[in-house]
């Protein structure tokens, strides 16, 4: 029972720290975190129990989650490391919801989900998907989240120099600690010239 609380503590805190306040709400304060954590607890339980009842193999779900990290998570982790500055928030957000909904529309077997999506050599009377989506899903992921960064970025920079409300007052230099403010003007420095 330890690692089943600890497992829903875990997704709810993941999902809590890394969704709710680092995309929907950045300002979230720490109360609010707890109320949403204190929300997401009961939901990812009745998800986890629901998906627990109603699946026949504990080796199918493995293969479910492998598959699910091959598409979603191996392109955006992949990138973040080899290539941090080619990828941005944005592009994440929409590459792991392009490629979720990808995986999700061309069947899951496991959780009874139709195929929404038939790819090409798709078999209708077994129907099973022949054509390598899960591979083509990752693919997609990867490319998208190369695209719509470099979108964003180049318009976030464009609405930089357009944005009057973004312009900061230059900050003034301050004097030397050690040398007063009276003193500053008075004094020079070895290397400067009288």
């Amino acid at each position: 029972m330890s690692s089943a609380d600890s497992s829903i503590l875990s997704a709810s805190s993941m999902f809590t720290h890394n969704i709710y306040k680092g995309v929907i709400r950045p300002d979230a304060s720490t109360k609010e975190q707890n109320i949403v954590l204190r929300i997401t607890i009961p939901l990812i339980a009745a998800a986890a129990c629901a998906i627990a009842i109603f699946t026949k193999s504990i080796y199918d779900l493995f293969y479910l989650c492998g598959d699910l990290v091959y598409v979603m998570l191996f392109p955006q982790l992949t990138l973040a490391i080899h290539f941090p500055s080619q990828v941005n928030k944005a592009g994440s957000i929409v590459a792991f919801i392009l490629g979720f909904l990808l995986r999700a529309f061309g069947g899951e077997p496991v959780l009874g989900i139709p195929a929404v999506i038939t790819y090409p050599w798709y078999d209708y009377e077994n129907q099973v998907q022949n054509f390598p989506f899960r591979t083509m899903s990752m693919l997609v992921t990867m490319f998208s989240l190369l695209l719509v960064s470099r979108i964003t970025r180049s318009c976030d920079g464009r609405q930089q120099h357009l944005n009057i409300t973004s312009v900061k007052a230059p900050i003034a230099p301050k004097a030397p600690p050690e040398i007063g403010r009276d003193n500053y003007a008075l004094e020079k420095l070895p290397h400067e010239k009288m």
